[in-house]
């Protein structure tokens, strides 16, 4: 049945690209082509029979590792917020996963700055997720 399906798209998308948006004949092969090697690669693919399984509602670890920022932000006062312009940047790498980089960006941060509280706290926090939560010499004296 989801052959059916395939090849019927792709007759649609061949009569839509030769009539509605008024495709040269000499072109006709060339999307034949593309659409055969669309429907190849489905027949090479495609596991119609698996049944879907529907994501469960519960919170992952990862999805509380994407609250560090906000987490971090709470702990703060308002006045000892930081006004680095990076700081943002490397905010952005620590949500995606990407703590080495946001490490280095933090370094840069309390390099320029030395007393900037946020930014030696959010270093410590993102060289402790690097390490897998285990508190090493880097992030014991960024804290």
């Amino acid at each position: 049945m989801s052959w059916l399906i395939a090849v019927a798209v792709a007759l649609a998308a061949f009569a839509l690209a030769a009539a509605a948006f008024r495709l040269p004949r000499a072109l006709y092969t060339s999307l034949l082509a593309a659409l055969a090697l669309g429907l190849a690669g489905y027949a090479a693919q495609a596991r119609p029979d698996i049944p879907a399984a529907p994501k469960s509602g519960e919170a992952s670890a990862d999805d509380a590792m994407f609250d560090i920022v906000a987490a971090r932000r709470e702990m703060l006062a308002a006045d000892e917020y930081s006004d680095a312009d990076m700081l943002l940047l490397a905010d952005a790498m620590a949500r995606q996963g990407k703590f080495q980089q946001s490490a280095q960006f933090f370094a840069e941060i309390t390099r320029a700055d030395s007393g900037d509280f946020e930014a030696w706290l959010a270093q410590g926090n993102v060289l402790v997720e690097h390490a897998d939560g285990a508190l090493t010499r880097a992030a014991f004296y960024a804290y």
